[in-house]
């Protein structure tokens, strides 16, 4: 998923908090997926104009649905978990 990050917020290993954003009538923000373990960050280097960081985590495939479902109708974000 491709959010936007300061550089270093997120590395491999921890866990976050998948976020979305949807804006349509009744605007809201839901916790999509709770402690998503982070596998790879990647810089978007402006290919076709893209822009932001790319998070891969480490989801089940019911929260890869969630996740798939908020990317089209909503705004995605990660907030870093706390610790266990």
């Amino acid at each position: 998923m491709s959010v936007s990050l300061p550089a270093g917020a997120v590395a491999p290993g921890d866990r976050v908090d998948v976020l979305a954003t949807f804006v349509a009538a009744n605007a809201h923000t839901e916790t999509v997926v709770e402690e998503a373990e982070v596998l790879r960050m990647m810089e978007a280097s402006g290919f076709e104009g893209a822009t932001g960081t790319t998070v891969f985590v480490l989801v089940s495939p019911e929260a890869a649905e969630r996740i798939a479902f908020a990317a089209v109708h909503a705004e995605l974000s990660v907030a870093v978990a706390p610790p266990p």
